[in-house]
């Protein structure tokens, strides 16, 4: 039998719709490889149909649920195997599942990748509100460098294994400040391009928290036991444990991390 329940399941699924779009991030700005074909096939190729039938999920429906539980045996495997898999499977949500983890939330797994898919998807939205131009760039080429932010992993984590992860994790996808500087400026000019391809591969907000509410998985901070300023706190530390570039770490270069997590909190007081 799954080790995991058919909410918490479906919930984990739909962390791959922002992994994918930190993937489609990534390679838009040249901080990562286009995806092997065969890995996108396997995790991503199937995902609209996999969520399709959140209440069938949570009804009970045998053929929803032996297909969902079978979407992420293929999705896992092909992380294991395939090139690049594992981040079309897991991105931002990952982080922010694995920072609620450590500051003592108890849900299975998959209900905090759910989440973190909710908060994820949220702070994208919210930084991709607003237009981004060569002068913002500038602006903020200056104040992102890689040193500053193990800074704050350093004032963030106490000495141990955490923050060891987390200095592994930034310097993992580390850029000298000419690779910022190069990734800002190719984010201004491709930026309304950029946004168009993530909205393809998104839905919006409310639709993903119904669907997630649908198949039984939680929906809000409040489901989770936890006030909405504790999910902001977790997407400002989550990139510090990711080692991969996603929409956080986007969000921390131009200078807008701060805003994108206050966006996820009001998220739930004014959710459309």
């Amino acid at each position: 039998m799954p080790a995991e329940s058919p909410a918490a399941a479906y919930a984990r699924r739909m962390g791959a719709v922002t992994a994918g779009a930190d993937v489609l991030l990534a390679v838009s700005l040249d901080a990562a490889p286009e995806p092997d074909a065969a890995a996108w096939d396997a995790v991503q190729s199937t995902l609209a149909d996999d969520l399709l039938h959140p209440r069938e999920i949570a009804e009970g429906d045998p053929g929803a649920r032996e297909a969902l539980y079978a979407s992420l045996a293929r999705a896992d495997r092909a992380a294991a195997a395939l090139p690049g898999a594992a981040a079309l499977a897991e991105g931002t949500e990952g982080a922010i599942a694995r920072v609620l983890a450590m500051s003592g939330v108890r849900a299975e797994a998959g209900f905090l990748r759910g989440f973190g898919a909710l908060c994820a998807l949220a702070a994208q939205t919210a930084l991709f509100s607003r237009p981004f131009t060569a002068g913002d760039a500038e602006a903020a080429a200056g104040a992102a460098a890689a040193p500053g932010r193990e800074g704050v992993a350093e004032a963030l984590f106490p000495a141990g294994p955490v923050r060891d992860a987390a200095l592994a994790a930034l310097r993992a996808k580390a850029s000298s400040p000419e690779g910022v500087r190069r990734r800002l400026s190719l984010a201004a000019a491709r930026w309304p391009r950029i946004a168009e391809a993530l909205d393809a591969q998104l839905m919006h907000w409310p639709r993903m928290r119904a669907m997630l509410a649908a198949a039984g998985a939680p929906d809000s901070p409040e489901a989770l036991g936890i006030p909405a300023a504790r999910a902001a706190a977790a997407v400002l530390a989550a990139p510090l444990l990711m080692p991969r570039y996603g929409v956080l770490d986007l969000a921390w270069e131009t200078g807008r991390l701060e805003t994108c997590a206050e966006a996820v909190a009001a998220r739930w007081s004014c959710p459309t």
